[in-house]
């Protein structure tokens, strides 16, 4: 099955804001506790800013990639010079 490049960017900001949930979700006591937020609070807290963070990452990730595509290299910007000798 081939997938457009918009199905691509979906998938892969799907996959950062699990991969955010999973890492803050479950380290979300661990970091968030001295809030003085509860277990269930400070891990709710946690998803929450790592689906966040999971979604910005990969969405930046992707900005670059796409710029870095998008250049034209030197020998290209070379080439489009037109020369008028006499």
């Amino acid at each position: 099955m081939t997938y457009s490049p918009l199905e691509k960017r979906t998938l892969a900001k799907g996959f950062g804001v699990m991969m955010g949930e999973m890492i803050f979700g479950l380290n979300g006591p661990w970091l968030f506790h001295g809030f003085g937020l509860n277990i269930p609070e400070a891990a709710a807290v946690g998803w929450l800013v790592g689906a966040a963070v999971g979604y910005e990452c990969v969405d930046a990730w992707l900005r670059m990639r796409r710029r870095r595509r998008d250049r034209s290299s030197v020998p290209d910007r070379l080439g489009a010079v037109q020369h008028h000798g006499a």
